[in-house]
């Protein structure tokens, strides 16, 4: 487990997502993956969920690979 700190972009301060055991090393309610706060960025930043690149080959990569966290932005 691990605490991250996130201001501005329309992220709402004073925030507690999920909790942990009780030495902290084991998420226990709303675990959350780095995904999920990858797709929180790019929420704040505008971008869509259905956003992808291409390759020199022009096969298309989604951006997103999880979901923005609920109760962030």
């Amino acid at each position: 487990a691990q605490s991250v700190f996130l201001a501005g972009g329309g992220v709402q301060g004073g925030r507690v997502i999920g909790e942990t055991d009780a030495i902290g090393a084991y998420p226990t309610v709303d675990p959350q993956r780095p995904e999920n706060l990858a797709a929180t960025i790019y929420e704040a930043l505008g971008l869509p969920q259905t956003i992808a690149w291409h390759d020199d080959t022009g096969r298309p990569h989604q951006v997103y690979h999880g979901d923005p966290i609920p109760g962030l932005s």
